[in-house]
Order: structure tokens, then sequence, then C-alpha cells
């Protein structure tokens, strides 16, 4: 048995998607989305070139399998930022802000697939776990407003600025603040988004 066959042998049932898919993201991160290609995803899982086929058709799958995984990924840190503040609205959006850009310089390659031409296809398990991360900063904008921090209106609309401004500053200056250290990209995303808020808060 050779070593290719001996290590898909290894993976226990259910595990070998997810090897491939971590792999996925491996060469997503070194080489960028050009570089993936089914026979090079099963090379850094260590398993035979016909083995990513027992899950994916085409490359198209499984580029879609890991825009899927940034999602969830993205999702438990939007969630991390909001359960840091419990009982303060405002500063879970605050700190909802900071965490995706955090997480946005740290996997620059793996944002760009999650809202490239993935989003287009219809697959119904890419549009769920992508909504999943936009209903944690869209509950926060609803309980800001109970909470009488932001006005009345359109909450959907109103959540939708703000990932627009951070995503579009994570794009633009990620790349550039993740140079000056965390305590100035706080200060920088946190400044930017006191703005936002700022017109979005209810009259005093």
């Amino acid at each position: 048995m050779d070593n290719a066959a001996e290590s898909l042998t290894s993976y226990h049932h259910g595990d070998l998607r997810h090897a491939l898919v971590e792999a996925g993201v491996t060469l997503l991160q070194a080489e960028g989305i050009g570089a993936i290609t089914l026979r090079k995803v099963a090379g850094r899982a260590k398993v035979s070139h016909a083995a990513p086929y027992r899950h994916f058709a085409d490359k198209q799958a499984l580029l879609i399998a890991i825009a899927e995984q940034g999602f969830q990924k993205l999702t438990v840190t939007m969630q991390a930022a909001v359960n840091q503040y419990t009982d303060n609205p405002r500063q879970q959006l605050l700190a909802i802000g900071e965490h995706y850009m955090q997480f946005g310089i740290a996997h620059p390659a793996h944002l760009t697939l999650m809202f490239g031409e993935m989003l287009q296809q219809e697959d119904d398990v890419l549009h769920e776990v992508a909504r999943a991360s936009f209903d944690v900063l869209l509950n926060a904008v609803t309980r800001a407003q109970q909470a009488g921090i932001l006005k009345a209106g359109d909450s959907r609309q109103m959540a939708t600025s703000m990932w627009s401004m951070v995503h579009g500053l994570t794009v633009l200056k990620g790349s550039r603040l993740a140079e000056q250290g965390g305590g100035e990209l706080k200060e920088y995303v946190e400044g930017m988004l006191e703005q936002l808020l700022e017109g979005l808060a209810t009259s005093s």
C-alpha cells in the first residue's frame, strides 16, 4: 500500500471532507485562490488524487465549502465579540466591528473568496452560513434599538450599512493597519464606528 492510500485509510468516516477543506484553507492562505486545485488539496491532505471526488464534484464545490468554513469562523468571531459585553449593546457593535476587521486582516484571501463569486452560486448551505454571520450583527443592532441607543427604523438596513463600512475598511485599510499594531487598529475601528453610530443614534 502506497503512502497516499495508507493516509486515506487513516481518516475516520466524515473526517476526510474536513481534512480536505482544511488543506484547501491552508493552500488558500499560502498561495491564493488561483492556486487551489483538487490535486493540490489532495497532496496537502496526504491522500490519493482521487480522494477529493468522494466529497466534491469539482473545484467549484471545494471552493464553496472553503467559503462556508470561512463564514462559520467569522460567525464564531463576531459572537465572541458580542459575548464580551452582554449588557452593553453599543459596545457589542464596536466589538463586532473590531473583531470583523481582525478576522479580515488575518485571513484576507479567505475574506475575498467568501464575498466573491461563490455567493452568486445557488448554494443553500453557503447562503445559510453567510446569513448566520449577518444575523449576529443584525441582532446586536436590534438590541441597541430596543435599548434606545439607536433610532427606530429598518434594523436590517442599519446592519447592512455597518457591515458595508467595516468590510470596506478591512479591504482598503487592512494591510496597512495590520502593520500598526492591535491597539491602533482598535482605536481606528472604534473611531469610525463611533461616527456611524452617532448618525444612527436617537435624538437627545
